[in-house]
């Protein structure tokens, strides 16, 4: 959330179809070690002519190889109607598999927390697999956040995205876990003197992604993270004062100049209500006894005491309710897309 999240979900594994791919190829043995072989020199007769052996041997070397060219043929046949009637079970499996519109309507209406109709879906699914045909995948980044942001009714808000830096990517592979995307109310540079923090540079850029996955998994941390702009909504709409001190308690602990960390945490709300307050504030305050109250506490308390994904921190981080429900929509992303995927791909050659 406010740091990256750690994505390691992926329940339809494309690496491990592969490599079952691959082994079942390896296994098979090679046709021409299958071909029989003949003992020439048992079926040489004594009582033969010389001229006539040397015919007789060449003739049974040639039909031997014809017989060998036979078998290999029939092997290499052998093998591609099985890989075609593989891909004709994967495909039709797809197909029997997927995902019924009334499924995607419900997907999308927990996802983005309002009813959504089946025609809803339809016109939705539309526009997403049209995105997902974007080569370029700096403009598909964009284009995917933008209508994702839409859907989550943030269009106004000018919050924007990027891609993590390969340094971060890197440093978190080190540490073994995969650097998916992150969250953060509102972006801040920091700047230090001797170790201090003097300075600090708000902006809007509050999601990154990592721009080394798949579309489809783009598409689940774009999804994920907006999850957690919209937990910060609800905390915001329950409680403003309650959530700029859970934001001031889990932001600015680092600076130990109280003064400044009053001035900073000022500058830092009247930037956020910038970015956020023109949309939130015109949304109905949630009241108390409501289906969302006690969730929007939960969402207040995890923001005040937020513990980042890390090599030893993972544990605590997935007990979070705001990272439960941000993985939670991992597989109702991965329906969506199934539902609009072409079926007809060959995963690891995409």
């Amino acid at each position: 959330m406010s740091d990256y999240s750690v994505t390691n979900y992926n329940p339809n594994n494309i690496n491990d179809t592969l490599y079952a791919y691959q082994s079942n190829r390896t296994v098979a043995t090679n046709p021409i070690q299958q071909v029989p072989q003949t003992n020439y020199a048992s079926s040489v007769s004594l009582k033969t002519p010389p001229d006539t052996f040397e015919l007789s041997a060449e003739s049974k070397i040639r039909k031997n190889k014809e017989k060998g060219m036979s078998t290999g043929l029939k092997w290499l046949l052998g093998i591609g109607v099985t890989a075609a009637a593989v891909y004709g079970a994967v495909v039709g499996h797809r197909a029997l598999t997927k995902p019924s519109i009334e499924k995607v309507a419900k997907n999308f209406s927990e996802i983005f927390r309002k009813d959504m109709s089946a025609g809803d879906a339809q016109n939705l699914i539309k526009k997403y697999k049209d995105i997902f045909k974007e080569k370029d995948k700096d403009k598909f980044i964009q284009r995917c956040f933008e209508q994702a942001k839409k859907d989550f009714g943030y269009e106004k808000l000018s919050i924007k995205i990027d891609k993590i830096p390969q340094a971060e990517i890197d440093k978190a592979a080190k540490e073994g876990f995969k650097l998916g995307g992150g969250y953060r109310p509102l972006g801040v540079n920091w700047g230090k003197t001797d170790g201090k923090i003097t300075e600090m540079h708000l902006n809007d850029t509050v999601i990154q992604v990592n721009p080394n996955w798949s579309k489809q998994e783009i598409f689940r941390s774009i999804i994920h993270e907006l999850t957690h702009a919209k937990q910060h909504e609800m905390a915001y709409r329950l409680d403003k004062k309650a959530f700029y001190d859970a934001l001031k308690e889990a932001r600015f602990s680092l600076s130990k100049d109280k003064s400044y960390y009053e001035e900073i945490t000022n500058e830092y709300i009247k930037e956020f209500e910038r970015v956020y307050g023109d949309v939130w504030n015109r949304l109905p305050k949630i009241e108390k006894g409501s289906k969302e109250y006690e969730l929007a506490q939960k969402y207040l308390e995890d923001i005040k005491h937020y513990t980042g994904g890390g090599k030893d921190t993972h544990d605590k981080y997935m007990e979070q309710i705001i990272e439960q429900e941000a993985h939670g929509t991992a597989p109702l992303v991965d329906e969506i897309y199934k539902h609009f995927a072409n079926i007809w791909r060959i995963p690891f050659f995409q």
